[in-house]
């Protein structure tokens, strides 16, 4: 039981530390723009060109045109709903 508290705690910590970054990039093939959250925004990029996500792996190459970072979760996920 210890453990998991002090799992939890640890949890809360990282995700106090984490950073969360609002993201948007731009279709090379047809200029449309995608706008998404991630806490690794090379990762999500390099995602995004692989034709990982669904909803943009017609649309690739994608170059990344504007991003902003968080401290919470919460305050990106709203930021995020904000540009849609």
């Amino acid at each position: 039981k210890g453990l998991l508290r002090d799992s939890l705690f640890f949890f809360s910590i990282e995700s106090f530390i984490m950073k969360h970054f609002v993201f948007i990039i731009k279709s090379l093939k047809d200029g449309r723009y995608y706008k998404g959250m991630t806490t690794n925004l090379t990762n999500r990029i390099k995602e995004h060109n692989a034709g990982r996500t669904f909803s943009t792996k017609v649309f690739v190459p994608w170059e990344l045109v504007y991003y902003e970072e968080y401290s919470t979760r919460s305050e990106a996920r709203a930021r995020e709903k904000f540009l849609k």
